[in-house]
C-alpha cells in the first residue's frame, strides 16, 4: 500500500520538508501540493533526488492553488506537463479515501 504526502511548504523549507518524507517514503507513494508548493516542483524534483526518494506514483495538486499562480508562473512552470493531475476540493477529498493509499501524511513546514 502507498503512502499520499500532503505538502504545505515554503521554498526556504522544502528540503526540511522533503527530509521528513525521507523517513517513511517508499516507491509508488505520492505526493499532493498544496498552496504555493505547486510553484516549487522543480526543487522538490531535484531535493527528492538528492534525498534518493524515486518513484514517485503521482504528483497532485489542488485547481484553486494552480489558478491562483499568474499566467507568467504557470508558462515558466509548465505545471500541466509536470503534474499527474490538478484536482477539485471534492476530487481532493475522494483522493484521501482511496483503498490505494494506506496512509496520508501532511507535511506544513
Amino acid at each position: 500500500m502507498a503512502t499520499l504526502y500532503q505538502l504545505h511548504t515554503t521554498g526556504a523549507a522544502l528540503n526540511d520538508s522533503v527530509a521528513h518524507m525521507a523517513s517513511t517514503w517508499q516507491a509508488g507513494d505520492s505526493i499532493l501540493l498544496l498552496d504555493a508548493s505547486a510553484a516549487y516542483i522543480d526543487w522538490l524534483q531535484m531535493s527528492m533526488n538528492e534525498h534518493d526518494l524515486a518513484d514517485c506514483h503521482a504528483f497532485y495538486a489542488l485547481e484553486q492553488d494552480i489558478n491562483a499562480l499568474d499566467a507568467q508562473t504557470l508558462e515558466r512552470l509548465k505545471l500541466h506537463d509536470k503534474l499527474t493531475q490538478t484536482l477539485s476540493d471534492s476530487a481532493w477529498v475522494d483522493l484521501t479515501q482511496d483503498a490505494q493509499f494506506q496512509q496520508i501524511i501532511s507535511i506544513a513546514l
